[in-house]
């Protein structure tokens, strides 16, 4: 089970106005019991993606939006488009509150005075979506976020 996780640079300048270290980036989540997500409670520990921005040249501020496909039964999870039913994904990001991350959403992230280099760190899990108990099978979801430099 895994979740492909793509970052991208917003257009928003001629060139981006920071490099981003992890242009992309799977989270394997490896071979999970299907026992596991029987109820909708049922959820697997969380897993860290890390993002760092370097080389942040005259940025105070950017935004980070998230894009992805919904689930169906519970907007504010990722859809599962593997082959598994009843599973989506789970997204977080903490800059220092919890933020919940799913599609749609914009984050804004503030730099500290002449700070160059940032990080952001992003916290995926596999979760039952609340419609009944998983089926076996494969759980994928791709994640671009966009980031728009202020």
């Amino acid at each position: 089970m895994s979740i492909k996780f793509i970052s991208t640079t917003a257009v928003q300048w001629l060139s981006p106005p920071c490099t981003i270290s992890v242009p992309s980036a799977v989270v394997d989540f490896g071979t999970l019991p299907i026992t596991d997500f029987t109820t909708s409670d049922s959820a697997t520990d969380w897993k860290e993606v890390k993002i760092n921005l370097t080389e942040c040249a005259d940025v105070s501020e950017y935004d980070v939006t998230i894009n992805a496909t919904p689930d169906s039964e519970n907007n504010l999870y990722i859809a599962n488009e593997g082959t598994a039913e009843h599973l989506a994904v789970q997204a977080k990001m903490e800059i220092p509150t919890v933020m919940p991350a799913y599609d749609g959403v914009t984050i804004p992230v503030r730099l500290a005075l002449k700070e160059t280099i940032s990080q952001t760190a992003f916290d995926f899990r596999i979760r039952n979506n609340g419609s009944g108990a998983a089926t076996a099978g494969s759980v994928k979801s791709v994640i671009t976020l966009v980031y728009t430099f202020k």
